[in-house]
């Protein structure tokens, strides 16, 4: 699967991350973020999970 861009608003410089999505199995890389996401990038963290709650990952 090819890897799309992902930013938390499309009015967003910085890129956030990548999203990468095959079947129902999504692998989002969080720029600039060790293992606890969290910690390291909590906006993003905030909108990763918000966006794959309501399935606009």
């Amino acid at each position: 699967a090819d890897r799309k861009i992902w930013k938390v608003d499309e009015s967003d410089k910085e890129v956030a991350g990548y999203v990468r999505k095959v079947h129902n199995f999504y692998q989002v890389i969080v720029r600039n973020a060790g293992h606890m996401v969290p910690a390291d990038q909590p906006r993003v963290a905030f909108a990763m999970i918000n966006s794959f709650v309501d399935g606009t990952l």
